[in-house]
């Protein structure tokens, strides 16, 4: 019989969504005495409303992991969303009917007497209650503190940025894996960016396969931005399984705007590393838009990106390991794909003090 892998076993969704609301209405029906005679009468309604806000969303929070590691639910889009729906179900019953039963008031009036501004932030404080099993507990993009200012490649070729981002995930793959879904990347003809389609692939689904028509790359290979343009990121270095360097050139013999850097490398447990970086050179200049802004968004895509290659790579079956007894090929011991830690680090810094110099 086929397991549901998106059924966390032994236990129904609905129980798991009854539980998660359950938490965070009862952590509400505590606060709501506190707040109607407590604080109402000293800071009015409003306000009363706005300071109780941050605390139910801290208790969603909280509910949410709780339920989702406590009953292993897995990281299936329909199954956490499917929980959230679930326990919003539950939650507007809930409002409504202790608004009916303990005030005499209809849903209508229970909506239209809310304060305008306090009853739009706790609507949608009610649309996080449902989204938050799907946003808790995903894969971890951070990146940590040593692999944000350490080096990577590409890093030389803007010594001084206006704007530096960098996230990683790990994959449960070998970076020999997971280099083919790096290497078909862009818009149009290509296989798409894995992030949102309808933003950056004119609604096109990117790729579930690796394309082997797209594999083999050169220096100045243009991943296309976008379907139908002629401009996008050109390829500025690589090396098969360990790095791209993608970079926006103004012109052809201009030097890059901005760098986009994929780095792979070799975890302890044999799993890989895939640390991503971006690069604003001091004309870059998307849009005009500010640089927070601009950051936001490509924190963002960039997140939903690196989910999206790391489902992609898993989802083909990992290759069976066969132990080996043959004698050790000194040359492949050698080859800078078989290491399990980088040597670009003292190179790359040394690259960036020549040009500081300059």
């Amino acid at each position: 019989m086929k397991v549901n892998q998106e059924q966390p076993a032994g236990v129904s969704r609905l129980t798991v969504a009854l539980l998660y609301f359950g938490l965070v209405f009862g952590a509400g029906f505590v606060l709501g005495p506190i707040r109607i005679l407590w604080l109402v009468p000293r800071v009015g309604v409003r306000t009363a409303e706005l300071l109780e806000t941050p605390i139910m969303v801290l208790v969603t929070v909280l509910a949410a992991r709780w339920v989702i590691r406590h009953y292993n639910v897995q990281p299936a889009f329909a199954t956490r969303p499917g929980i959230g729906v679930i326990a919003l179900s539950f939650m507007v019953v809930a409002e409504f009917g202790l608004g009916f039963v303990l005030r005499g008031i209809s849903v209508s009036e229970y909506i239209t007497n809310r304060d305008p501004i306090s009853g739009t932030v706790y609507f949608l404080a009610l649309g996080l209650f449902a989204f938050m099993p799907a946003l808790v507990l995903q894969r971890s993009t951070r990146a940590t503190r040593e692999e944000r200012v350490r080096c990577l490649p590409g890093d030389e070729l803007i010594s001084q940025p206006i704007g530096s981002l960098t996230q990683a995930i790990t994959i449960r793959r070998s970076r020999h894996e997971i280099w083919p879904w790096l290497a078909q990347m862009g818009a149009g003809n290509r296989a798409g960016w894995y992030s949102y389609d309808f933003i950056d692939n004119s609604g096109r689904r990117s790729a579930e396969q690796i394309m082997p028509e797209l594999q083999n790359l050169a220096i100045g290979t243009l991943f296309p931005a976008l379907p139908g343009v002629t401009d996008g990121f050109n390829v500025l270095q690589y090396e098969s399984d360990i790095s791209l360097v993608l970079g926006w050139l103004p012109t052809t013999n201009d030097a890059p705007i901005m760098t986009w850097a994929f780095v792979l490398e070799k975890t302890k447990d044999g799993n890989t590393r895939l640390l991503v970086r971006a690069r604003g050179g001091q004309n870059y200049r998307f849009h005009h838009l500010p640089m927070w802004l601009i950051r936001l968004g490509h924190f963002i895509m960039q997140r939903k990106q690196l989910h999206g290659i790391a489902r992609r790579a898993e989802q083909r079956p990992a290759p069976k390991r066969v132990e080996r007894r043959a004698s050790v090929d000194l040359r492949r011991t050698t080859n800078s794909r078989d290491r399990a830690e980088p040597l670009w680090d003292l190179e790359c810094c040394i690259r960036l003090l020549e040009r500081s110099r300059q």
